[in-house]
Formats: structure tokens, sequence, C-alpha cells
């Protein structure tokens, strides 16, 4: 092996390429990025570059000792891995080193799902603007939206602000025992860097005499409670009327024997 090679053919194996992100990546929005090897020799065969990864938008002709590469990346390329690669065609050797994009993108799939009592199965609200809820019941609400960095979420009902149940989870709101004074205006905000958003819910609280047939879909949760109380209260009912059907009888008995009796003697 030539003298000259040694020293570069010890660099490809100890050192990395160098990637230089100029500026953020974002999405939607041309961004350069620079793998380059400083420490490769100057004579000698030139390295050759080449990237894998993400879609590549456009490759700048290489210099002698770096690659130019343009992205134009979208939200579902945050979190995979760039690799650039640099061979040394003279020394038979390479080398590469492998990022992972953290690409800036604003809010999107934003969804607000509710959970009554203990379900866990819940309710996207869609474009729905009123929300039913029985007096008593408990209430979870879920905010659910993908954006990087992720929003600050909010909740508030009138101008009062709702303190989370999850200080380190500020989409989840609990309303542990719901009463007719909470009825009214819920609030969710989300505040990004590249935008907000903004969803309010009109809560509706129902007491017995609010029933109605149609609520039966949305308050599933307290359905068994109220079919349970009700067959109780049948039950009773049936029960007290066999015992009075029964009391009637065996009086009209005991006196009709007792009139018999009497015409006897």
């Amino acid at each position: 092996m030539q003298p000259l090679l040694l020293p570069l053919l010890w660099a490809a194996l100890t050192d990395t390429p160098d990637i230089h992100v100029q500026g953020t990546l974002a999405s939607g929005r041309p961004t350069n990025l620079t793998c380059a090897v400083p420490w490769a020799c100057e004579r000698g065969t030139p390295p050759t570059f080449s990237w894998t990864g993400v879609a590549l938008t456009s490759l700048h002709p290489e210099s002698p000792h770096s690659s130019v590469l343009t992205l134009t990346l979208q939200p579902q390329d945050h979190g995979t891995n760039l690799t650039c690669r640099v061979s040394f065609p003279g020394a038979g050797v390479s080398t590469y080193v492998t990022i992972r994009l953290n690409v800036s993108y604003a809010l999107q799939n934003l969804d607000i799902r509710v959970f009554w009592e203990n379900s866990t199965v819940p309710k996207i609200l869609g474009n729905a603007t009123s929300l039913r809820v029985w007096d008593g019941q408990s209430l979870r609400l879920v905010c659910v939206i993908d954006s990087n960095p992720p929003a600050n979420v909010s909740w508030s009902r009138g101008s009062l602000t709702l303190s989370p149940s999850q200080p380190l989870d500020p989409g989840v709101l609990e309303l542990p025992w719901v009463v007719l004074g909470d009825g009214g205006e819920v609030t969710r905000r989300a505040q990004h860097p590249n935008g907000s958003s903004l969803v309010s819910l009109n809560l509706v609280v129902l007491g017995v005499s609010s029933f109605c047939p149609q609520d039966f879909g949305e308050n599933q949760g307290s359905w068994p409670l109220v079919l349970t109380l009700l067959r109780g209260a049948l039950m009773g009912a049936g029960f007290l009327l066999t015992c009075g059907l029964s009391w009637i009888y065996y009086s009209r008995f005991r006196r009709s024997r007792g009139s018999r009796a009497r015409r006897c003697e």
C-alpha cells in the first residue's frame, strides 16, 4: 500500500463525514444539507458521495471534499433517517454518517375524543358543536393534535381557565363529577409557531327531567345503571302488588268462612 494512502485509510476508519443543515428543516421549504470530509487528503483520487433515505429533491455538483443536497421535506419525513456515504476509490474504503431528521410542521389531524365514565371506546366529535352528558357522570376530553414542535394546549369554560388533569399532558381534560352548573361553552385552544386552532363545544348537562330517547346513543355509560334501577323499581312494585292482592284475598276468605260458621250455629 502506498504511504500516502495510510493516513487516508486510518482517517476513514476513525472519522465520519459531517452533515451540516443550513437553517431549520421545515415542511414544504427547500433546505440545503452539506456532507463534508474536511479531514480527507488533498492529493489522490477525490472521494465520491451518495445519499440515501428520504426522496432526494436535487443534488448539486460535488466539490472535492463535500456534497450539497437540497431537500423539500413533508410532515411524514419527520423522524426518518438520512445517510451520507463517502467512498475513497484509491484506498478502497468508505465511511458514512446517519442523522435523524427533525422536520417542523404546523398543526394537522386535529380531533377531540370523548370518554364517558370508564369507557375505553371514545366518541370522536368531528364537526359536532354540542356535547350532552348526564348530571353526575364523569367526562374525559382528549385533544389529539399532530405537530412539531408540539402545540401548547389550554382549556377554558367561559372566562375561566380550566386546569388540565395531567400537567405533563395538557391535551387531557377530566371532569370527574359533572353537575348542572358545569354546562356552557368549553373551549380548547392550541398554539403553535406556525398557526393556532380554537374549538368551542356547548356542554349540555342533562338532569332526570331532561330524559329523551335520543340521548341513549350518547350516554351508554349511564344506561346500565338506569336500567338496573328501573328493573329494581318494577320488581319492587310487583312484589308489593302481589302481597297486597294476597292479603285482600286471604282477608276476604277468612271473613267468608267466619260468616258460614256463624250461620251453621
